[in-house]
């Protein structure tokens, strides 16, 4: 009876290793999707400043072109920080599937162990009688 619950553990843990995997795949592309975004925000947001400077008269030299250039550079490290947390993110929970992977296969092999030790008993058990 122990084997069996086990057993179940062991499949359980295959289950959850597996839902982890997808997870994982998920928040990879997840991440992905949300650098994009911040960097189309980026670009609004720089193109508005453009304009804006243009409309006022201003040009793109001086301190006006040094400011947007700065916000740009911060864009970059912005959208690179998004991209990072994502694939952070998706190694983290591909780790968890691994370690569930692992447990299963432990899980399976105490159920097998247990097993073994079941049959034994009981033949054991069986000799003496007889």
């Amino acid at each position: 009876m122990q084997a069996a619950g086990t057993q179940a553990g062991a499949r359980d843990a295959k289950l959850n290793a597996q839902i982890l995997r997808e997870q994982s795949r998920n928040a990879g592309a997840q991440g992905a999707r949300d650098e994009e975004a911040q960097r189309r925000a980026a670009r609004q947001s720089l193109g508005r400043s453009a304009a804006a400077i243009a409309e006022n008269g201003g040009g793109m030299t001086g301190s006006s072109a040094a400011s947007l250039e700065q916000a740009a550079v911060m864009a970059e490290l912005d959208a690179l920080n998004v991209r990072y947390a994502g694939q952070s993110r998706a190694r983290g929970l591909l780790a968890e599937s691994l370690s569930e992977r692992m447990r299963g296969k432990r899980m399976g092999m105490l159920a097998g162990g247990q097993l073994l030790a079941g049959v034994s008993g009981a033949y054991t058990r069986g000799k003496l009688v007889t």
